[in-house]
């Protein structure tokens, strides 16, 4: 965010200067006797003020200048121009203060960002010192028989704000990997320790499937039961390197399958490079399926390819009967949804299913 807020202050000052035909406009923060030049922007070679530097004991500035205040009356310093030239009309002089209030507010704005960003980082270092976030379970159910063949682990923060928002705040902070990964050791441990019998789908990005840490990640998994689901709509930028990381992994026996087909736009080109042994469809496409005779086509022909590519079909975010007995018409044979079992802890689920 300060990136683009420095790229915009620069972007107004040279506007300011060209409106108002001077060589060189800078932006000075002023602490004490000291002026800090913060931004510059300037036609001229060897000009003696960079960013980063100061004055000693300055005063006001002799060019025409203009206050900058910040949103709780602050001073923050001055914009001023390098101008040799006659006195400044009023007008010149307005205009002036008015770019001064602009970069006020845009100072403002980015120490406000910069509050809610430590305030993020804080509260994800705080997450994983504490182990990540907790896990609940979805079954996934076969359709034919209503029986349970495995669950998918989900994140849930205690905090009652969505997953998405942790995870972005997490990647923001370069912290995106640890956090998935915390979530993974967590699923893992759980599933583990209950061992119901099924696979287990963790959810891992693309971008944390090539991390630094994941080699160390995939030597510590299970050999079997296992699936690595990778959302559809998060960017695969190098397909290739996600082969090689996780060629190990699959001639171990473990199963990759891709999340949210249906949703994104590159999603039948992740099937063709990545071959998946699961294809998880979108609850997109799986809503009102019963009603749409265009869902309904699409579902068919990810049915027919999942079975010639040898690939299970798994439509998720099914909640009505109607939807189930649609799919299930289709050839679907697997699904998860809140008409089966809304996500809970393990142990409630495996207690349920033994009532």
């Amino acid at each position: 965010m300060t990136g683009v807020v420095d790229e915009a202050i620069q972007t107004l000052l040279r506007t300011a200067r060209e409106y108002l035909d001077v060589p060189t406009a800078y932006v000075a923060e002023v602490r004490d006797s000291e002026r800090f030049f913060r931004y510059v922007d300037t036609d001229e070679r060897d000009l003696a003020i960079t960013v980063g530097g100061f004055d000693f004991h300055v005063g006001e500035c002799t060019h025409p200048s203009a206050q900058i205040t910040l949103g709780d009356g602050r001073p923050y310093g001055t914009l001023c121009l390098l101008d040799d030239g006659p006195q400044r009309s009023r007008a010149d002089q307005r205009v002036l203060e008015g770019f001064a209030r602009v970069v006020g507010a845009m100072l403002v704005n980015a120490e406000n960002r910069r509050v809610i960003d430590e305030s993020a980082r804080e509260r994800v270092d705080q997450m994983l010192g504490a182990g990540g976030p907790d896990i609940v379970f979805q079954p996934i159910i076969e359709l034919a028989t209503s029986r349970t063949v495995g669950f998918e682990a989900l994140s849930r923060f205690n905090d009652g704000v969505a997953p998405d928002v942790w995870f972005k705040d997490a990647w923001l902070h370069g912290l995106g990997p640890d956090m998935e990964f915390a979530a993974a050791r967590t699923a893992l441990t759980e599933f583990a320790r209950v061992d119901p019998t099924g696979f287990l789908t963790i959810n891992l990005s693309p971008p944390t499937l090539i991390s630094p840490s994941a080699s160390s990640f995939f030597r510590r998994l299970p050999d079997a039961n296992l699936v690595l689901e990778i959302t559809e709509h998060a960017a695969i930028e190098n397909t290739e390197a996600l082969t090689r990381s996780l060629l190990s992994f699959r001639m171990r026996g473990g199963r990759l399958a891709i999340d949210d087909v249906g949703r994104g736009y590159s999603g039948l080109h992740h099937l063709i490079e990545l071959s998946p042994d699961i294809i998880k469809l979108d609850r997109e496409i799986v809503a009102n399926v019963h009603r749409d005779s265009s869902r309904q086509a699409m579902i068919a022909a990810l049915v027919a390819y999942a079975r010639n590519v040898g690939a299970t079909l798994i439509a998720e975010g099914v909640e009505t009967p109607d939807e189930m007995l649609a799919i299930r018409g289709l050839g679907v044979k697997h699904a998860q949804g809140y008409l089966f079992a809304r996500p809970a802890p393990l142990v409630e689920l495996m207690s349920k299913s033994a009532d």
